[in-house]
């Protein structure tokens, strides 16, 4: 009985050893097929995000740029932009944008829309701020909303920098930073500076108003008739004339 056991185990021997190993070799397979996987996937974000940075950062060294424009004067004294405005064609990229987080690509994706809606507000105040030749509430408003605009496009880079766990050209990025912060400052002060004038000058219209107002309530004053010193002694005199005058006391009679 013992050799009939002993038999049958030998002969079940090899049919387990080689269903054992097909079911390790399955598992080896499919745990390299994972691997290489993953490594693809790493690989494609990794090309994705050195793509958008490398697009990105031409695109904030415009907005640097637009940030600091002054204008220029043309033959005729008019004052126009210098640089033009960055373009940011998502079409330009050939990658898999699913491999972002929803995050990212809503916001990478919406950038040509809150670039069309900055524009726009730019026309607007160049519509409604007209004051030739330099148009200084025109450029104001232009520096000022790409200066912004600039810095949010920063931090969206160091989020995609994030995502990969590396950084890009950390110079260039650190460089446009530090300009975009450095033109937001400037605009600051710049804004505060024409806010004091502004109200330097409302206070010096409202005091010449108050002196303008002065001035008319005496004028006014002056205009109203008045009692002269002339009248009153002539009406004095008419009273004393008018008066019976006392009649003369008698005459003592002599003395006999």
């Amino acid at each position: 009985m013992l050799t009939f056991i002993t038999d049958v185990f030998a002969g079940l021997g090899g049919p387990l050893i080689g269903a054992t190993s097909a079911l390790v070799g399955m598992w080896v397979g499919n745990k390299r097929a994972n691997r290489a996987e993953a490594q693809k996937r790493e690989d494609d974000l990794n090309f994705l995000v050195a793509e958008v940075l490398s697009k990105l950062q031409v695109f904030v060294e415009g907005c640097l740029l637009v940030a600091w424009d002054f204008g220029d004067s043309d033959e005729s004294g008019e004052y126009t932009p210098v640089n033009t405005y960055p373009i940011f064609n998502l079409e330009e990229l050939p990658v898999e944008w699913k491999l972002l987080p929803f995050d990212l690509q809503h916001s990478l994706k919406s950038l040509p829309l809150r670039q069309k809606k900055v524009n726009k507000r730019i026309s607007e105040a160049f519509e409604s701020d007209w004051d030739p030749p330099e148009h200084p509430g025109y450029f104001r408003t232009r520096r000022e909303l790409y200066a912004e605009f600039g810095s949010r496009v920063v931090l969206l880079m160091r989020r995609l920098e994030h995502v990969v766990g590396q950084t890009g050209d950390g110079d260039l990025l650190r460089e446009v930073e530090v300009g975009l912060f450095d033109a937001q400052n400037y605009l600051l002060s710049e804004r505060k500076k024409s806010d004091t004038k502004i109200a330097a000058a409302q206070n010096e219209s409202g005091y010449i108003a108050s002196e303008d107002a002065a001035s008319t309530r005496v004028t006014k004053a002056d205009a109203l008739p008045s009692s002269s010193p002339s009248s009153s002694s002539s009406s004095s005199s008419s009273s004393s004339s008018s008066s019976p005058s006392p009649s003369p006391s008698p005459s003592p009679s002599p003395s006999p």
